[in-house]
């Protein structure tokens, strides 16, 4: 259990450093919404994995790693996408009026 418990703070802060930057102009709600959104389904994910896992129906590597290798390319690609001082969503998705 502290391996889970500790994989669920390293992914947490992982995501949660692109999205603690913010436009002055802009809102500051979204990026918490989205912090605390990201963070439910990565939770509900690693459960669902883990039940599949205990009822046999996924093996076991795959059911352990699925949900983090995706949380952590979503982490990659929100950080690469801060790095270069990009918007968080790309404009063809968030269609925003401007």
């Amino acid at each position: 259990m502290a391996t889970f418990t500790s994989n669920i703070n390293i992914y947490s802060i992982i995501i949660a450093i692109p999205l603690s930057f913010n436009n002055p102009r802009s809102g500051r709600s979204i990026n918490i919404v989205a912090a605390i959104l990201l963070f439910v389904i990565y939770n509900n994910a690693v459960s669902i994995s883990n039940s599949l896992i205990a009822t046999g129906q996924l093996s076991i590597w795959l059911g352990s790693w699925l949900s983090h290798f995706i949380f952590l390319s979503i982490a990659i690609y929100l950080i690469y996408r801060r790095s270069l001082n990009l918007e968080l969503i790309p404009n063809f998705i968030s269609k925003k009026n401007k």
